[in-house]
């Protein structure tokens, strides 16, 4: 039977001999703080490897091969984007630096049975694979170069011989632009990418209240093989596109401001914290509404009022397994909570009707699952639900102008993979109809134009690859 040893704890290695778990536990007995700790297997006691002045807090930490310290990687200064690899001997409390370089040097891993430590840095301009020798706790010589140019990749591990296993996600996603006949149930214009100057990296488009622009979010690689941001702004009239540049460190998703001055994005800045922003089109200076708390929930999906003096946010409070919609004044910063369900399943994707009564979003009942959109009054209330019986997964939706049609797209599980549809159903309630785009697309967002006619969406593929490395250490160095 399962066996409880330290509710929320977050494993992230075992012991060479099996005897404990390096994890994250709860500092203070808060889930939004957390510290290193060797947790015992058999009584569930822990011993922290920090101090109370300076607790240790990394999600990339694990065992030396002769379980005598713990590698991780940590800011190299308070705030700092940049990380450097540290040792710490299992009985001590002390973070020492063991690869201390002006680079961006992330732990990938100890490989098994070996005095060999591999890391990430972007230290040639790409981000690479290094191996570093590592005898009782110190460094034997320099880093050695074993992998060029492996990018953004998430370890999993090495096998017993010295493989090295990781995932790293492959995504291949633009904005299009086309014309719809509603009445009709298909297209009116075929549709075409938006941009010819990247590919494969857009995504998140939103027209701005007036129709004149569209704004959506360039996602680049720099040289060191992280990835920036860019608030890209189109002129409808003339095709003329102005690039923003956003300091930031994730982007999620898009909505104008109904001044048209102004976006507002899921997203995480600088300094690690998720949240909901307005950003300035402008400059793209952003300002924080609402954060997400570390370890403890996250603000996914929002919806702004067409007078625009709110907006509407769910917070996913996943320490809690709860969801709720706060509506936020914007004028005041006000906050009224006006939803909750207990989670799971989540709030997804959400919309505002144009009078301002009513919230739309995307979400599940859990027994039996039956995913929705639901219909609730914008003060709060009684809700009603649409598409029951009709839909496997949460369903990205948009309103018309008119506020009197809900275009969603609807997943449907198949044996290859997924099928993706667009369709359309009537606010007040109806049966749902496919609308006809002329060919299969891998749809993942929909924004109807002011005109009624008109459509951005993203199309492409996201999926994520498994691989290994063998055979890379240089044989004077090699593992056991």
């Amino acid at each position: 039977e399962p066996r409880t040893l330290l509710p929320g704890a977050w494993p992230l290695d075992w012991s060479p001999d099996g005897r404990f778990l390096l994890a994250l536990v709860p500092r203070n007995n808060s889930t939004s703080s957390g510290e290193l700790a060797l947790v015992s297997v058999a009584s569930g006691s822990f011993t922290t490897l920090g101090t109370a002045e300076n607790p240790i807090f990394s999600w990339s930490a694990g065992y030396s091969a002769d379980g005598k310290y713990i590698v991780c990687d940590l800011p190299q200064q308070a705030g700092a984007a940049e990380r450097d690899v540290f040792i710490i001997p299992v009985d001590g409390k002390q973070a020492i630096p063991l690869v201390k370089h002006p680079a961006d040097d992330r732990l990938l891993g100890w490989m098994t049975g070996s005095d060999t430590l591999l890391f990430a840095s972007n230290r040639t301009g790409t981000r690479d694979a290094w191996a570093l020798h590592v005898v009782d706790g110190k460094p034997q010589g320099d880093p050695v170069l074993v992998r060029k140019d492996i990018g953004q990749i998430s370890p999993m591990g090495f096998s017993n011989r010295g493989s090295f296993y990781y995932n790293t996600a492959v995504s291949v996603v633009d904005v299009f632009e086309g014309s719809l006949d509603l009445a009709r149930g298909a297209l009116a214009s075929p549709p075409g990418k938006v941009t010819q100057r990247v590919a494969g990296t857009s995504y998140s488009p939103a027209w701005s209240p007036d129709g004149r622009y569209l704004a959506y979010v360039s996602e680049r690689q720099t040289a060191s093989s992280r990835s920036s941001y860019v608030l890209c702004i189109r002129f409808e009239q003339t095709g003329e596109e102005r690039e923003v540049p956003l300091a930031i460190d994730s982007f999620w998703t898009m909505r104008w401001a109904a001044d048209g001055r102004a976006v507002f994005a899921t997203m995480t800045d600088k300094t690690t914290q998720q949240g909901l922003f307005k950003i300035d089109i402008q400059t793209g200076a952003y300002t924080p509404l609402a954060r997400g708390v570390a370890n403890e929930s996250l603000i996914k999906s929002f919806a702004v009022s067409p007078d625009g003096k709110s907006v509407y946010y769910a917070r996913f409070q996943y320490a809690k397994n709860l969801a709720t919609i706060a509506r936020y004044d914007l004028e005041t910063g006000r906050e009224v909570e006006i939803y909750r369900k207990t989670t799971p399943p989540d709030i997804g994707a959400g919309t505002v009707s144009p009078d301002g009564k009513y919230l739309t979003l995307s979400t599940a009942d859990s027994m039996p699952p039956s995913h929705v959109i639901r219909i609730m009054p914008t003060t709060g209330g009684d809700t009603r639900d649409l598409l029951l019986g009709v839909l496997q997964n949460f369903a990205i939706h948009a309103r018309t102008p008119d506020g009197k049609t809900i275009l969603f797209i609807k997943r449907i599980t198949v044996a290859n993979g997924e099928h993706r549809e667009l369709c359309q159903v009537p606010f007040a309630g109806g049966e749902p109809r496919k609308i006809d785009l002329g060919k299969e697309w891998e749809l993942r967002e929909v924004q109807v134009h002011p005109d009624g006619r008109r459509i951005a969406f993203t199309s492409g593929s996201i999926s994520n690859e498994v691989w290994t490395m063998e055979n890379f250490l240089p044989a004077s160095k090699g593992g056991k």
